[in-house]
């Protein structure tokens, strides 16, 4: 995860693995947008997607980090 802050608003991106057992995992791009109030960091925005294949615009759920 990669992330940056300034004051109370912070945001995070990464990829994340979703799957169950047995099955095939997919891979997806995840940003939070964090704001802290009362000194508790609590989540305002996330924005979760599939990453796709620049040429042909084809879903890539296989990517990995």
């Amino acid at each position: 995860m990669v992330g940056a802050a300034d004051g109370d608003v912070a945001f995070v991106r990464g990829l994340a693995r979703m799957g169950a057992a047995g099955q095939v995992s997919k891979g997806l791009r995840v940003t939070f947008g964090l704001r802290q109030r009362d000194g508790a960091w609590q989540i305002a925005c996330e924005h979760e997607s599939m990453p796709f294949c620049m040429d042909d615009f084809r879903a890539a759920p296989g990517l990995e980090p």
